[in-house]
């Protein structure tokens, strides 16, 4: 990617066409000729014609930048660690795998995150290791613990972040048996369950209405009434 650019005017004998004539020789280029200097990102210096695009060579360098680069000093820049987490895709006929575990050093947050590789920054600091996946449960804990051992010198408090039997095959194993689909339903249970709920269902609906209260139809309390004929 170019950076920045100007423009400027070639002198005789200043540059050279960087592809050779058809016998292998050198060829000058005019004088007076309009060509471009592009500043890269990568820190490099190129020279082409304006008009053709063609690639061209400065004879006596003397840009500071160019000499730097050609002097083998001059170093890319930062390429920064892409954050990644790994699948069971990714896990898939492996036994082992190779990790990669990076955290900033003028952060003050010192995450320490996942990636996919180890870059040329040099504001990260990087721990990289082998992790089991598979086989034995116990046995995979005891080579990731010893793993981890290791990555501390690297990176402190990495141990604290990562569980041993992360990614083991069992805990995919574990949680697939889990899915509706996987559920095993002995002969006959459906129907029994089935049964069961119609059993509820028609018992819920024969229960008896509760007994509405009814009013009283004799004399109020105190009165007494009189025998047949209502003699005295």
């Amino acid at each position: 990617m170019i950076e920045r650019s100007k423009v400027g005017i070639t002198s005789s004998g200043q540059f050279v066409y960087a592809v050779k004539d058809a016998d292998d020789n050198v060829v000058y280029v005019r004088k007076e000729q309009k060509y471009i200097k592009e500043y890269r990102d990568t820190k490099t210096v190129i020279y082409r014609l304006l008009r053709t695009k063609e690639r061209i060579i400065k004879l006596e360098e003397n840009d500071l930048v160019a000499v730097y680069k050609r002097a083998g000093n001059a170093r890319k820049r930062d390429e920064y660690p892409v954050k990644t987490f790994p699948t069971s895709g990714d896990l898939a006929g492996k036994k082992f795998i190779t990790r990669v575990f990076a955290q900033n050093k003028i952060s003050d947050a010192k995450e320490i995150f996942e990636v996919v590789a180890k870059t040329n920054a040099t504001s990260f600091k990087f721990a990289e290791f082998q992790w089991q996946v598979k086989g034995s449960l116990e046995q995979a804990k005891i080579f990731n613990s010893q793993q981890l051992i290791k990555a501390e010198k690297s990176i402190q408090g990495i141990t604290a972040i990562l569980p041993l039997d992360q990614l083991h095959i069992s805990k995919f194993l574990a949680l697939a048996s889990k899915r509706p689909e996987y559920q095993t339903v002995l002969p006959g249970q459906q129907q029994q369950e089935q049964q069961q709920e119609q059993q509820q269902e028609a018992q819920q609906n024969t229960q008896p209405t509760p007994a509405q209260p009814q009013s009283p139809t004799g004399p109020p309390p105190g009165v007494v009434t009189g025998g047949a004929g209502g003699g005295y």
